[in-house]
């Protein structure tokens, strides 16, 4: 069943202010806001793209393409929707969970003018992210895919903070069945994820977190997604990010996601802008990124 995107474009009716929120809302909605965060879903923007109308013929099999050998395929687009994403409009799309309660997925889509390597650079660079509050530490070697990385969110009260472990890989399959027309950077929470977290806190990799505050975190329950990128010519590529995920504990997943959701569009605008400047940042002097494709992007 396709899914259409969320309709933003239409003014709202006027509605009276509602009443100030109580001491302990407003602290449930900033640990929210914190926790989306943590989860890489930020903030808003849903204004149409500067790029220019791409035909809905290209960007279908593109997205067939994609599909049939990602990691985690994305919602089919009604034709309202394509065409909407073929006018360089933002696409922000609501799956329903997957199961009872579960998660649910959300996915954020929009046609940038910008190359496959730019934006690539511009979301994998490690110096050019830094959220606040959030501990990160790669426990796998360098070079070794795929990736191992630990993260603790420092959760603001009264809620307990929240760490997990994200095995990270690239699709080098996809890349290869698509002539590196399609790359996806794609995530999931590592098999032994408590246990592996305690072990390298133990060890004092984690610089700043002790197994005190690990003993009192809560390991998130779920924790999925992918960011990915489709060359539609040699300065026009579809952005995306897709991803279901649970921060566990008393933060209900709902309020979570319609944050999340209500806030992606700035998360793809800022890399988009990110792109324009990447590559006076990534210099000779600048360690090589591994490309969708598994090879060092020159």
């Amino acid at each position: 069943m396709p899914w259409a995107a969320v309709d933003v474009g239409h003014p709202r009716p006027y509605r009276p202010a509602p009443a100030p929120l109580s001491a302990s809302a407003t602290v449930a909605v900033a640990t929210a806001r914190g926790l989306c965060l943590a989860l890489a879903v930020l903030l808003l923007s849903v204004s149409p793209s500067a790029a220019a109308d791409v035909p809905v013929e290209a960007l279908a099999r593109s997205l067939q393409d994609y599909n049939a050998s990602a990691r985690f395929p994305l919602p089919e687009l009604d034709p309202t929707s394509m065409r909407r994403l073929s006018q360089g409009q933002l696409l922000r799309l609501r799956d329903p969970a997957p199961t009872e309660g579960g998660p649910q997925r959300i996915t954020g889509l929009l046609v940038c003018e910008a190359s496959r390597d730019a934006l690539w650079l511009a979301l994998r660079d490690p110096h050019l992210d830094a959220v606040k509050d959030l501990t990160e530490v790669r426990l796998s070697e360098e070079g070794q895919w795929p990736t191992v990385w630990y993260q603790f969110f420092h959760t603001p009260g009264p809620f307990a903070d929240r760490h997990w472990v994200l095995s990270v890989d690239d699709n080098l399959a996809l890349a290869r069945s698509s002539e590196n027309r399609l790359w996806e950077h794609y995530w999931t929470l590592a098999a032994e994820g408590p246990q592996t977290a305690a072990d390298a806190v133990e060890k004092g990799q984690v610089p700043g977190v002790d197994s005190a505050m690990v003993s009192k975190a809560v390991y998130v329950p779920f924790n999925e997604g992918a960011w990915l990128v489709m060359a539609l010519s040699e300065n026009r590529t579809l952005l995306g990010y897709t991803v279901r995920a649970s921060v566990g504990g008393r933060i209900p997943d709902k309020l979570v996601v319609n944050y999340s959701l209500l806030t992606l569009g700035r998360v793809l605008r800022r890399v988009e802008a990110r792109s324009t400047t990447i590559h006076s940042h990534y210099d000779a002097a600048h360690a090589r990124i591994r490309g969708g494709d598994g090879e060092p992007i020159p």
